[in-house]
């Protein structure tokens, strides 16, 4: 996976964020009919439960891309640039 294709990953993440904004905007309205996991509906621990698991799950993509690129860039100068470029977004 290049950059392009981490670009696109990054992108879909942000554009998964935009829905679930719409999704929990749409959820919070009470109705007998709808059933809610945690019992009653509350967004913002539904978007804060979101939040975390969309970061972990980005936190996750990032590690498994930093395995593969740190074990190539002594070999390739784009990798080097994407390792830098990694290990900024995750410190």
């Amino acid at each position: 996976m290049g950059m392009t294709q981490v670009t696109i990953s990054l992108l879909y993440s942000l554009s998964m964020y935009c829905i679930l904004w719409c999704l929990l905007f749409l959820g919070a309205f009470e109705d007998s009919d709808v059933t809610h996991v945690e019992g009653e509906v509350d967004p913002v621990r539904d978007l804060d439960v979101i939040f975390h698991e969309l970061r972990a799950k980005d936190l996750e993509q990032l590690n498994k891309r930093l395995d593969v690129v740190s074990k190539q860039k002594d070999r390739d100068k784009q990798m080097k640039a994407e390792y830098v470029s990694h290990l900024k977004v995750y410190y």
